[in-house]
């Protein structure tokens, strides 16, 4: 049997630094207004930069310089994941991002020989928690004999992966995600 593993990235392996940044100017309602029109592809990273910079008035050097300095790893769950390749299961990132910021995060955490794949919703053009970025998901990497497990941060994001037939798993960083896939 195929074991794959579909996992969130922002929240569940590096830390949300958008999140961060936006609670810590008071700024969080605005987040359904500014990332997922980044995240589908509509708007680049520098107007959303440019967006915050409007909203905060915040230049955006700084912002940018502030998301870069709170991009935190998660070392516990590297260490789980590199374990849960080593039993052989594909692992998969599904991710709502813009740009290539993605991309930076495996780059700078040396992460490139976690993942056998790598869904960005700005490529795609679909985001979560909508079901189709799931099924795409599912058509490019299972086949009827595949047992899938798909971990977030966001309850919200758990729904369409759970509709699908997939375990599902809410993180939180007292997990241990070894035991939660056996």
């Amino acid at each position: 049997m195929n074991k794959i593993l579909f996992t969130d990235f922002f929240g569940v392996i590096v830390k949300d630094s958008g999140n961060t940044w936006l609670q810590s100017h008071g700024l969080i309602e605005y987040k359904k207004e500014i990332f997922p029109l980044g995240d589908i592809g509509e708007i680049s990273e520098g107007e959303v930069f440019n967006r915050l910079e409007k909203l905060s008035g915040v230049d955006k050097k700084e912002i940018f310089q502030d998301f870069e300095s709170l991009a935190i790893l998660n070392d516990k769950t590297v260490e789980y994941l590199r374990e849960i390749k080593r039993l052989g299961f594909k692992i998969v990132v599904i991710s709502n991002c813009y740009d290539s910021v993605l991309e930076r995060r495996i780059k700078q955490f040396d992460l490139e020989d976690i993942f056998d794949d790598v869904i960005i919703s700005y490529q795609v053009h679909m985001i979560k928690p909508y079901k189709e970025i799931f099924e795409y998901a599912y058509k490019k990497h299972c086949n009827g004999n595949s047992e899938i497990y798909y971990i977030d941060d966001q309850e919200s994001n758990l729904k369409a992966p759970k509709e699908l037939g997939w375990k599902t798993i809410l993180f939180n960083e007292k997990i241990n995600l070894i035991e939660e896939l056996q």
